[in-house]
C-alpha cells in the first residue's frame, strides 16, 4: 500500500477518524478504570485499575501522531520514534510525548516502550485479522506483571481474564526492532504470530509462553 499526499476532503475524513479513536480509548480506560471497582476494593487493586488504564492511554496519543504524519504524506516505512532530528520522527516534530509507562507496572520496573515499525511493505509484524497481513507499527511494554495485565484483559471484556498465551514460541520482538526478520511475522507464521484469542485485536495483554507478560497496542494497522 503507497501512502501520497492527501486531497483535503480525505485529510478530513482521517482527522475525523483520529477523533472517534480518541472516543474509542477513552471509552477503553473507562471500561479498565470500571472493572476494578467494587465497595470493597483495596487500595493495592486501586493502583492496579490506575495503571492499566494508564497503559492503555499513552499509545493511543502516539497512535494519533501516527494519524497527523500520514495525513502529511509521511510513507509509513518511514516513521521512527528515537527522537532523532528527522522530519519523520513522531517525538522529533512534536506529533506526541514520549511518556514513560508506570514504573510500578512492570518487573522489575517498567523503563520505555518499544516501537516497533518496519522497512517495507512485505516484512515486519502484523496482528492476525487488524487489516491486512501487511506489516503494522506496534508499541510493546515488556515484563507488565500478571496483575496489571489481568486488569487489561478484564477491560477489553475477554470471556477469561486470564492473559492468553502466545501461541508456540515466546515472542522476542527485539531482533526485528528496525530491521527485517522474518517475512509475515517474527515467528515464521503465515497468518499471525498471537494467540488465537487474540486475533482482530488491535491492543491486548498477552502471556509470553509463561516466561513474562507483555502489552501490545497497534499504532498503524495496515
Amino acid at each position: 500500500m503507497e501512502y501520497q499526499s492527501t486531497p483535503a476532503r480525505e485529510r478530513g475524513n482521517v482527522l475525523f477518524l483520529i477523533l472517534i479513536a480518541v472516543v474509542l480509548f477513552a471509552a477503553l480506560s473507562y471500561a479498565i478504570a470500571q472493572s476494578g471497582r467494587s465497595a470493597g476494593a483495596d487500595t493495592a487493586l486501586e493502583t492496579t485499575v490506575m495503571m492499566a488504564g494508564q497503559i492503555t492511554e499513552m499509545p493511543a496519543a502516539i497512535r494519533q501522531g501516527v494519524a497527523r504524519m500520514l495525513i502529511d504524506g509521511t510513507t509509513p516505512s518511514a516513521i521512527t520514534f528515537t527522537g532523532a532530528a528527522s522530519p519523520n520522527d513522531i517525538f522529533y516534530q512534536g506529533l506526541a510525548t514520549n511518556v514513560l509507562p508506570p514504573p510500578l507496572a512492570c518487573l522489575p520496573v517498567c523503563t520505555v516502550w518499544t516501537y516497533v515499525g518496519f522497512t517495507d511493505e512485505t516484512h515486519g509484524l502484523f496482528v492476525g485479522g487488524v487489516g491486512t497481513d501487511a506489516p503494522d507499527i506496534l508499541s510493546i511494554l515488556p515484563n507488565v506483571t500478571q496483575q496489571v495485565c489481568t486488569q487489561v484483559q478484564k477491560g477489553l471484556a475477554f470471556a477469561t481474564p486470564a492473559p492468553p498465551v502466545q501461541d508456540t514460541a515466546a515472542f522476542d520482538w527485539t531482533v526485528i526492532t528496525n530491521q527485517i526478520s522474518q517475512p509475515g511475522g517474527l515467528k515464521g507464521s503465515a497468518t499471525t504470530i498471537w494467540a488465537p484469542t487474540l486475533t482482530a485485536q488491535e491492543f491486548a495483554c498477552v502471556n509470553n509462553q509463561n516466561t513474562s507478560y507483555f502489552y501490545y497496542h497497534v499504532l498503524l494497522p495496515q
